[in-house]
């Protein structure tokens, strides 16, 4: 659905953005300065409630207009080539732009045309993208998401290459190698627009990546060892493509952040994913549920949060974070104060695991140790987990990979049913 704006909001964000643009420069006559244009974000005409306001921050971002316009500028200028000695020139100067109401003009029109068409991709490891390749040659996990060959990439996408700006050049930054053909990368359809990093569609894809490794750790795809077993990953960005009338072209590549990098090389594969092919289609039959379920995203934000409580080195922020990942499915906002948060949720997990009186008496007293440390490290500050408290994150990340494995096959019995 496109976006619609009344003929007189397009002409006021017109005469706007021709003023804001008139101040705009360009450093070594290859990127406009972002500083020059920082006068955009505070044009405030477009709306920051209702329906248009929803669908603008579902497309873009939370700062649409500036996060749009910065992007198209910065994808579409094109200087003579990088001067260093070049001073800093009026972006009017430069061909194409001299009639800056045209540029805004053409702005305003691209901007109507979202929501636009992106792939995101990024490399699995090889033992499981190995592995899927050789029994399934490529797997569907949703409309959306879906796991490719390099080699099946070649045919519809660019060779992937990385996108060198001005500070990576000056560095002396090489690019990328093209797709590989016998690896498998993970693929997630988008919609909107991508400028940067930081635009809502984008994060939201990053998001499903991240939730297909805790939807691994949950079912038990991956296992954790620890990272100096493993060799680090060669490196594995995003790479975005947007669908054009050319078909794909590659918009940009973006770095996997270091802690999920680090994240992804502690996994392995469950050797009875990696031995049997009929365990590995389960699990990835029971990933795939989750990202075609309209009621599975809970599951889905939990496992974001179980794998990210799996990255980085901050012992006191994962315990948080997995925390954070049980409330998302134990948690209810509108309990009965009388009972408590912690009371509520012991027993729902207690219930939803234990099998026995017995079993539901020691998970309720685990988990209550569990939340007293919680409770520390918020309330009270704390600066380090000791030896005990480690092994109750441990038991903690545990219970939670059992919440959403049996929350997953409830939903999938439930859907059966309907």
């Amino acid at each position: 659905m496109t976006i619609e704006l009344a003929s007189a909001l397009r002409i006021r964000l017109v005469e706007q953005l021709e003023a804001k643009l008139k101040d705009a420069t360009v450093y070594a006559d290859y990127a406009i300065s972002l500083w020059s244009i920082r006068g955009i974000s505070e044009i405030k005409s477009l709306p920051d409630k209702g329906s248009l306001a929803d669908q603008l921050n579902r497309y873009i971002g939370d700062r649409p207009l500036a996060t749009f316009v910065e992007g198209e500028l910065d994808a579409n200028f094109s200087g003579p080539g990088i001067n260093y000695e070049a001073k800093e020139k009026p972006l009017t100067s430069y061909h194409g732009y001299d009639n800056i109401k045209s540029v805004a003009e053409g702005l305003v029109e691209s901007l109507v045309s979202l929501p636009w068409s992106y792939q995101v991709t990024v490399k699995l490891p090889d033992p499981l993208g190995l592995r899927v390749l050789q029994e399934f040659g490529a797997f569907e996990l949703s409309p959306r998401h879906r796991i490719v060959s390099g080699a099946m990439l070649e045919e519809e996408f660019p060779q992937a290459h990385r996108d060198l700006g001005l500070a990576a050049r000056m560095m002396g930054s090489k690019y990328a190698p093209p797709w590989d053909e016998n690896s498998a990368y993970l693929q997630v359809a988008m919609s909107g627009y991508f400028g940067a990093a930081q635009s809502e569609p984008f994060l939201a894809a990053r998001d499903d990546v991240l939730t297909f490794y805790g939807l691994g750790l949950a079912f038990g795809l991956f296992v954790q060892v620890p990272a100096s077993r493993l060799a680090r990953l060669n490196e594995s960005p995003f790479y975005v493509h947007r669908l054009t009338d050319e078909g794909w072209c590659q918009r940009a590549t973006v770095d996997m952040p270091d802690q999920y990098e680090a994240g992804i090389s502690t996994l392995a594969m469950h050797p009875g994913a990696a031995e049997d092919p009929a365990v590995l289609r389960e699990k990835l039959s029971r990933i795939s549920s989750i990202f075609r379920s309209n009621e599975g995203r809970s599951l889905a934000l939990s496992a974001r949060w179980l794998f990210e409580s799996h990255c980085g080195r901050d012992a006191l922020l994962q315990y948080i974070q997995a925390a954070v990942a049980i409330e998302v499915l134990l948690g209810d906002e509108e309990a009965d104060p009388s009972v408590g948060l912690t009371t509520l949720m012991a027993n729902r997990c207690a219930y939803l695991i234990a099998g026995t009186q017995a079993a539901r008496s020691n998970l309720l007293k685990l988990f209550r140790d569990i939340y007293k440390v919680r409770s520390k490290i918020v309330h009270r500050g704390k600066s380090r987990l000791s030896s005990e408290e480690m092994n109750l994150f441990g038991a903690l990340q545990y219970l939670l990979q059992m919440v959403i494995d049996k929350e997953q096959r409830l939903l999938e019995r439930g859907e059966e049913k309907v």
